[in-house]
């Protein structure tokens, strides 16, 4: 028994990494196979740009829809496959306060649809993809305490937020995570500095829910909670499933509050204290409470909470 492949309507060359996808029919001595249409028209893209001094604003704005299809003949009838795809992409930077505030933001959404159609035109299958992937990125620089002292602060936030529908079963998956960190520098030279970085993961489908919450300080895991039953909406919005105290701005905070089109999710970090006293070293600057090297403050009194039975106060981030 010989078995021959032979490949139709193909494309004259080979891309590295390229799938070959073989229909094998026991049933029929010849496969048929053919793509009919192949919709896939030049992005579209535009572009925008505010700029005086050293503030202003770049954005970037594209579009793209593909459409391909075809159809498969063997012993199981003619199988007609739709695959249609929408992507559209929004980007932009902005500069503020003489260029020492730089947010980068960048969001995409994709809807990928996969139906199958028998010969008489009914629907066999339908798979559904809807995504959004947002990031964003936000730096700003502010005078030190002490003099020749800058502090750099930075918030990173991305996540995967993803809905599946295969015929009547649905699920979704949201995986976000958050980054603040701050350190003072003294010419090329980091004196102090710390880094909070919270991530959540959670999967509902008709079957159950999981979601995972874990937490590191400065390089060091200090939470990692996971359940399987979803929590409430409040809850999943902050990341963690409890103990989440509500207080003023930090450093990472004031970011946030600046910036108008924040995350609307809580963003949160925790402050170390030492046994029982919570001391820590606070600045103000442009009417902010930051945390910085400098002189003493009660973070008990400053926050008007309680810390965690973990030992650490938990200074909840709010738009």
């Amino acid at each position: 028994m010989f078995l021959s492949i032979g490949v139709t309507d193909g494309i004259g060359y080979w891309l590295v990494d390229a799938n070959l996808h073989v229909w094998l029919d026991t049933a029929s001595t010849v496969v048929e196979a053919k793509n009919v249409v192949n919709i896939c028209p030049a992005s579209q893209i535009s572009r925008s740009e505010q700029y005086q001094s050293l503030d202003g604003s770049f954005e970037i704005k594209a579009e793209k829809f593909t459409r391909l299809e075809g159809w498969v003949k063997s012993s199981s009838g003619n199988l007609t496959t739709s695959i249609t795809q929408e992507v559209r992409l929004r980007s932009s930077i902005r500069f503020r306060k003489n260029g020492t505030y730089k947010a980068v933001k960048q969001n995409i959404k994709v809807r990928r649809e996969a139906k199958v159609l028998n010969d008489m035109g009914g629907l066999v299958s339908r798979v559904i993809v809807r995504g959004r992937y947002p990031l964003k990125v936000i730096t700003w620089t502010l005078p030190g305490p002490k003099n020749d002292t800058y502090i750099l602060v930075t918030n990173v936030t991305h996540a995967v937020n993803e809905r599946i529908r295969i015929g009547k079963l649905s699920s979704h998956v949201n995986n976000k995570q958050v980054s603040n960190g701050w350190m003072e520098v003294k010419d090329h030279s980091v004196l102090s500095g710390e880094v909070m970085t919270n991530q959540t993961y959670v999967c509902r489908d008709e079957f159950g829910c999981y979601v995972r919450t874990v937490a590191a300080l400065n390089g060091t895991l200090i939470e990692d909670d996971s359940a399987i039953v979803c929590p409430s909406v409040k809850d999943t919005v902050g990341g963690f499933l409890s103990e989440l105290l509500y207080s003023p701005d930090s450093r990472a905070t004031g970011i946030q509050l600046y910036d108008k089109e924040c995350d609307p999710g809580l963003h949160v970090t925790y402050i170390k204290l030492c046994q029982q006293e919570a001391s820590a070293t606070v600045m103000q600057i442009d009417n902010w409470l930051w945390f910085a090297s400098g002189f003493q403050y009660d973070l008990i009194e400053f926050a008007r909470q309680e810390p965690s039975k973990r030992g650490f106060l938990v200074l909840t981030l709010l738009c």
